[in-house]
């Protein structure tokens, strides 16, 4: 089968699409469904769908909503539609947003599963702006003229594609991000503006100039690196982006650092780009690991401020791997990523050491009651890096106390003085000892029984003496002057 018949197969095809949802609308939508507003929210609060828009006014969706067929009709001229930021999901017929009159912009609105995302016709001069719209058979479809799209994420809409323009020209199509599995962008008939003047302002995949659209599958080279392909894409014979942007960031990472570890341990990190990450490399130990998990990926803009999405988008994904039966001592990695224009970037050369379970190795306890605890543990050296809490438990007259334990760098101890050391004379306690390591490894040693003697009560100064410095307390307690 020729290229001319195949083009004419899917303009027929998408013709009949675009008539099907027109028939749609004003057969079904119209009629059967002219209740525009719940009884108990605002005109102007959408919380339900089908809606119908027949009021000139600006509408908020009050979250995200779900619908079989088609999602919010506009009739009315002058008409903002601001998403917020919420979903519209379908069934995967009619449109999620179909627009029909004039001066229509519809703005921060998630729109999915649909026949086609956000469908204009018979009317002009709609603005669709920050909008992220996937998972469509169509992401977009204009049937008029005098329109701008600009600033929308528009992706895996399939199997038809990105956008389509039908027999229509006289629309501005600019900084958008396109990447879809059918075609990012199919026309019939006039020309189309697809890029802006070059302006010096953060484009949507945070290049420096705003200019054409970003497309998923332009091969163009961009030798002077200034994010604008050096030559056209093209789209058909009278439409083509003559600024197409080109991705020219390398990779980030976020990755959670640690000094200590078990034996098994869980490596991940979250690499970050305007376009979409290729390949994920880990080296550990010296060893090259490709066989990643993926655990996570997104794709959206990097903010919500003052009402509208913020530009540049951001493509996220987290990749993890772990690792069993690790030695002990230190162990080194980094983590490599490659972007779908073959830009490599690398996180620094990261560390840890793998240690055992600590152990309690003696428990003693002083005259003045000042409880210690020496706890060591192979692979480190400083046991208070590794620990993440030691607390003594005791009990006394039929109640149990807890505190926390505190390290002294001179002994390498833990240490805590029971309370009520002078009120404790002639009384029997028990104690034991609970440590826990940032691993989550937990120990606790054996309890023990103490025996208090009977004359603490006049240790009055806590040295664990009895001696004039207790008789000197006593006259302080009580205003008295010694001589």
């Amino acid at each position: 089968m020729n290229k001319v018949v195949v083009l004419g197969l899917i303009a027929f095809l998408c013709s009949g699409v675009l008539a099907g949802i027109h028939a749609f609308s004003l057969n079904g939508a119209f009629l059967n469904n002219p209740q525009t507003q719940s009884s108990t929210t605002p005109s102007n609060i959408i919380d339900h769908l089908p809606f119908i828009i027949n009021t000139s006014d600006v509408y908020y969706l009050a979250k995200d909503l779900t619908v079989n067929g088609s999602g919010i009709t506009i009739l009315a001229n002058n008409i903002i539609l601001d998403g917020r930021g919420h979903t519209i999901s379908g069934d995967g017929t009619g449109s999620g947003i179909n627009a029909s009159s004039q001066d229509v912009t519809i703005l921060n609105c998630k729109i999915r599963d649909f026949l086609v995302g956000v469908l204009v016709w018979n009317t002009g001069r709609a603005e669709i702006a920050y909008n992220i719209i996937y998972n469509n058979s169509w992401g977009i479809a204009l049937s008029s003229q005098y329109n701008r799209v600009f600033s929308n994420i528009i992706v895996e809409n399939h199997p038809y594609g990105g956008i389509l323009i039908e027999e229509i020209g006289n629309n501005q199509i600019a900084n958008n991000y396109l990447r879809n599995s059918g075609k990012n962008a199919l026309t019939f008939g006039p020309r189309n503006d697809w890029n802006e003047s070059e302006l010096l302002e953060i484009n949507i995949i945070g290049g420096p100039y705003k200019a054409g659209n970003y497309w998923s599958d332009y091969l163009g080279q961009d030798l002077d690196r200034d994010g604008i392909g050096d030559t056209t894409y093209v789209i058909d014979g009278t439409n083509q982006d003559n600024l197409p942007l080109v991705d020219i960031t390398t990779p980030d990472f976020s990755v959670r650092s640690f000094n200590f570890a078990s034996s098994t341990v869980a490596l991940n990190a979250s690499c970050i780009d305007n376009v979409q990450i290729d390949k994920v490399v880990l080296e550990f130990d010296g060893i090259n690991y490709t066989d990643l998990s993926k655990i996570g990926e997104s794709l959206g803009f990097t903010d919500y401020d003052d009402g509208v999405w913020s530009v540049p988008v951001e493509h996220k994904a987290t990749y993890a791997r772990n690792f069993e039966d690790l030695s002990i001592g230190q162990h080194h990695y980094r983590w490599f990523a490659n972007d779908t224009r073959n830009q490599w970037n690398s996180t620094e050369l990261l560390s840890f050491n793998v240690v055992a379970t600590p152990v309690i190795n003696s428990v003693d306890v002083s005259p003045v009651l000042k409880i210690s605890v020496n706890i060591t543990c192979e692979g480190t050296s400083n046991i208070s890096e590794l620990m993440d809490y030691v607390a003594l438990h005791y009990k006394i007259d039929g109640n149990w106390f807890a505190v926390n334990m505190t390290f002294d760098q001179q002994t390498s101890l833990y240490s805590v003085l029971t309370t009520e050391y002078n009120q404790l004379a002639g009384k029997t306690i028990q104690y034991y000892v609970v440590a826990e390591d940032k691993n989550d490894n937990t120990v606790i040693s054996e309890t023990f029984t103490h025996q208090v003697p009977d004359s603490v009560g006049s240790d009055l100064n806590r040295d664990g003496i009895i001696d004039i410095f207790d008789i000197v307390a006593v006259a302080l307690r009580f205003g008295e002057t010694i001589p």
